[in-house]
């Protein structure tokens, strides 16, 4: 009967110190499995930055098993990747990207929700920025 009494205060305790309902939904907010599209880019003409509202941007779709689908580059559609240190890497399955190592390796975070995207591999010289909302 003790062992009984004992994990049912177990269970009490861990429910009321658990993740809050809040802490959970920042949690999957900032996670980067999920289906992702491009909404807004910050791009540049030799002056400063400026925002544009995108439609009909491309979408990346990141599952937990490390490979992603795209519809970003004509036939390269897919790939691993790996998401570490704020920077994502991902690596197609195709020769298109082999001018880049392989690899496309963009500066990664989180804000509000939505996941900004800075390119390290490819040369944007004036800055370049890209917002990805979840869908």
């Amino acid at each position: 009967m003790n062992y009984f009494k004992f994990g049912a205060m177990l269970i009490l305790l861990i429910s009321l110190f658990g993740c809050s309902d809040n802490e959970q939904k920042q949690y999957e907010d900032n996670s980067i499995f999920g289906k992702w599209k491009l909404v807004e880019q910050y791009i540049s003409s030799g002056g400063p930055q400026y925002k544009v509202d995108v439609e009909n941007g491309s979408e990346y779709i990141f599952s937990n098993k490390g490979t992603f689908v795209s519809n970003d580059f004509l036939g390269c559609k897919q790939g691993e990747f790996r998401f570490e240190s704020n920077t994502l890497n991902l690596m197609y399955d195709c020769d298109k990207v082999q001018d880049y190592g392989g690899v496309i390796s963009y500066s990664a975070s989180f804000e509000s929700g939505l996941l900004i995207l800075v390119p390290k591999t490819i040369i944007c010289t004036e800055g370049c920025r890209y917002i990805f909302k979840k869908i």
